[in-house]
């Protein structure tokens, strides 16, 4: 896979954020899973939009690495728009997720030095996730008359497992 990432610049945003203002924060759970299911709709949205506007899979594919990336910066705390984690620091999430994904990635043919990199590991697993949600709306167009009823439970199963993959904690909500 193509290296997409390319980190946040702090520049662009740093004195911008008006003091006072209390920033989403990746040690809580909640906002994990904010973030995630933001993800997971922007993919959605953009399989709908490729259907109706005949857009290659290519594109679809990139813009989905870009998405990754994004998600990996911001898991990787270079993300200014969200503060400082204590707990769920970047070097713990990776951490946790080297030990759950490391296999997988092997799996799929990528040797454990090309990911050695924070950077390029977190972009990689954040894929693994976007293909996760491809999969997951894949299974629910298989019944579209129990996507209303079965689709919205669906998602927060996936992104409950993966809020626990990232900080081994059940998100209460």
């Amino acid at each position: 896979m193509e290296n997409a990432f390319e980190p946040a610049s702090s520049d662009s945003v740093e004195g911008k954020i008006p003091e006072g203002v209390r920033l989403p924060n990746l040690d809580d759970p909640l906002v994990i899973k904010d973030l995630l299911r933001a993800h997971a709709m922007a993919v959605s949205k953009r399989l709908a939009e490729a259907v109706h506007k005949n857009v290659r899979r290519e594109e679809v594919v990139q813009a989905d690495q870009r998405a990754a990336a994004f998600l990996a910066t911001t898991l990787l705390g270079q993300n200014p728009a969200y503060a400082k984690a204590a707990v769920n620091t970047p070097e713990r999430i990776e951490k946790l997720l080297r030990a759950e994904f490391t296999e997988a990635l092997k799996g799929f043919g990528i040797k454990e030095e090309e990911a050695a990199d924070p950077a390029v590991f977190m972009q990689l697993v954040m894929f693994l996730f976007t293909n996760q949600v491809h999969e997951l709306i894949n299974e629910l167009q298989k019944n579209p008359d129990e996507i209303e009823a079965k689709g919205p439970q669906a998602l927060d199963a996936l992104l409950e497992s993966w809020v626990k993959k990232l900080t081994k904690e059940k998100c209460d909500a």
